[in-house]
């Protein structure tokens, strides 16, 4: 596996175009949807209309025409309703998308601020060394004065 430092970066920088592709979707998505509504809007205005006239005119309803219009309404309607439903779908994955990444990227961090912590104070613990009793046979460490002068 990688330096873990380069794959959070990485995977920070990725994310916006994850997230925008996400967002992409959800716009044709939408423009989908506003489009099918509108068409179905004006189906069901010209039907309505058509269905007034011929009540007026005491023609049989639905008049062969109008089934046809009435499927074609009903397919419109069918439509509509299955993008929204893809819409709410991609919405909820892209929302458990979010919270996946927010969450894996905040233990990335967690374990690189550890691990930093970690050398931090490893380093600190060398810079900053502690007497031990010595091993036998190991030669007794130099006992320095102050400022660094012989043993007072």
């Amino acid at each position: 596996m990688g330096d873990p430092v380069e794959q959070w970066l990485e995977d920070c920088l990725t994310l916006p175009g994850k997230l925008q592709r996400a967002l992409r979707l959800m716009a044709h998505l939408e423009q989908e949807v506003s489009r099918i509504e509108t068409q179905f809007r004006v189906r069901e205005k010209e039907y309505l209309g058509q269905l007034r006239q011929s009540h007026q005119q005491g023609t049989p309803w639905p008049a062969p025409k109008q089934d046809e219009e009435i499927g074609a309404i009903k397919q419109l309607h069918y439509k509509c309703r299955a993008l929204l439903r893809e819409k709410v779908v991609v919405n909820k994955q892209i929302a458990s998308f979010i919270h996946f990444e927010q969450q894996r990227l905040v233990k990335e961090r967690d374990k690189l601020l550890h691990s930093m912590h970690g050398l931090g104070a490893a380093t600190n613990l060398k810079s900053h060394s502690v007497s031990v009793s010595p091993e036998p046979g190991a030669a007794a460490p130099a006992v320095a004065g102050p400022a660094g002068g012989p043993p007072a």
